[in-house]
């Protein structure tokens, strides 16, 4: 790069981050998702707004090819990978959460119910027509398949703080509920990628050369993901848990900043030459440091800090930077597949509380919570259109029902949920000295 597109680039990174971070501050004061705030910033920049009003100003300082763009793309993607990780990494409350019954009760039934309904859905609906350039049927249902069941852990944290309800046996329910369906949907979006890759033949680095039938690749792409994750995970589980009761190897540099990112940058390139996703090789790189307790949680709060204050800012603008409201919203399917996918999940969630003995109004607000599809509806839409499994238009529908969900999740429960907790709600008292919670990303 030349040094006037090393400036021209920094301007368009600090409009971005400025934009994300004014948006967040602005949604915050709402008492909205944040999350939502930093799309909205780059969704003034983007086509929606500023490209309407001034397409030559949008189209000069922030260019969708050149260097420029693939700085702000590079940017966006690191943005992503700190993402999954730090999505990896909430899944420390799982381990330590109870009421194990009410929540595989609700995983199983609040995931297999809108599964079921995302099937007839695709029946009843010809959804073929928002197939992207990979032209991936499996994949593309599957995609439908986790925007009906995808539940979102950072706005559903962020909603419960401002609550006060944090500490509480229902929002430890909702979050654990939430953990393992991001999984599950996570390890659904891994495959739906390999599935996209081998319908057009691309065959992982490792396998260039190998000229396999499609059939034979997608059979390597959907193993290749399950035992990567078991791999990854026992393998730096059993490292970080070595370190951490004083290995061989100095724990300052095992568990310190650099150790973290060193590993997060291998696992994505190994992950990557394999033909698994990348995004989901820091996925697993963060569930290995949830598994291993507080073992590296200095360096991952360091890792989350930057990453919160730059890097997924301007992922979540670019997000809104590449929507265009104007063209690609398509009014009526877009309100039919909000309208579905809400009902699905409503039901699913409602039914499984009640088999596990909820009273009816917990349920419902049990049910409202899981709504929220957030950060992760989001990094589903994204992923799936740039993998090519979706097009622009289902691309728009499925941001819009992340935003969408976010918003009636928050103003559901801000209406419904009593001031202070129930008796069975409240956390047992402590006496000790005690540190607040940490802030989950909204």
């Amino acid at each position: 790069m030349s040094e006037p597109d090393l400036a021209h680039a920094a301007i368009a990174l600090t409009l971005l981050l400025v934009a994300a971070h004014g948006g967040r501050r602005l949604f915050v004061a709402l008492r909205q998702p944040p999350v939502i705030g930093e799309i909205f910033g780059g969704l003034l920049l983007g086509p929606t707004v500023l490209g309407l009003l001034l397409p030559d100003v949008r189209a000069a300082l922030l260019p969708t090819s050149g260097p420029i763009a693939v700085v702000i793309q590079v940017t966006a993607y690191l943005g992503l990978l700190l993402l999954m990780f730090v999505a990896g990494v909430e899944a420390r409350s799982l381990f330590s959460s109870g009421d194990r019954r009410l929540v595989m009760l609700i995983v199983a039934v609040g995931t297999v119910v809108p599964t079921l309904m995302a099937v007839l859905f695709l029946v009843v609906v010809d959804v073929d027509r928002f197939a992207g350039p990979a032209a991936s049927k499996p994949a593309l249902a599957l995609v439908v398949v986790c925007a009906f069941t995808v539940i979102s852990v950072p706005v559903i944290s962020r909603i419960m703080l401002d609550l006060g309800l944090l500490n509480t046996r229902f929002a430890r329910v909702v979050l654990s509920v939430a953990v393992l369906e991001d999984l599950l949907t996570y390890v659904a979006l891994a495959v739906a990628l390999s599935l996209a890759g081998a319908s057009t033949g691309t065959a992982p680095p490792l396998l260039k050369d190998a000229h396999l039938p499609v059939g034979w690749l997608i059979a390597y792409h959907v193993v290749v993901v399950l035992l990567f994750a078991f791999l990854v995970l026992g393998v730096a589980y059993g490292m970080m848990r070595r370190r951490g009761a004083g290995g061989s190897v100095s724990r300052k540099s095992v568990n310190g900043v650099a150790g973290q990112l060193v590993l997060i940058l291998a696992v994505v390139g190994v992950s990557s030459l394999a033909g698994v996703p990348a995004m989901f090789g820091a996925f697993v790189v963060g569930c290995t440091v949830a598994l291993a307790g507080e073992t590296g949680a200095a360096a991952e709060r360091t890792i989350r800090g930057f990453g919160v204050a730059f890097f997924i800012p301007v992922y979540f603008a670019f997000i809104g930077l590449k929507l265009n409201l104007v063209t690609d919203l398509v009014i009526l399917f877009t309100v039919g597949f909000i309208v579905a996918a809400c009902v699905a999940k409503t039901l699913g969630v409602y039914v499984g509380s009640r088999v596990a003995g909820e009273p009816p109004a917990r349920a419902v607000s049990f049910a409202a919570a899981m709504n929220a599809r957030g950060g992760p509806g989001i990094v589903l839409a994204s992923t799936a259109f740039a993998a090519g499994i979706i097009n622009q238009e289902l691309f728009t529908t499925l941001i819009m029902l992340a935003i969408v969900t976010s918003f009636m999740a928050a103003s559901w429960l801000r209406f419904r949920m009593p001031e202070s907790p129930a008796p069975e709600d409240r956390p047992p008292v402590d006496t000790s000295a005690s540190s607040p919670p940490s802030l989950a990303r909204g």
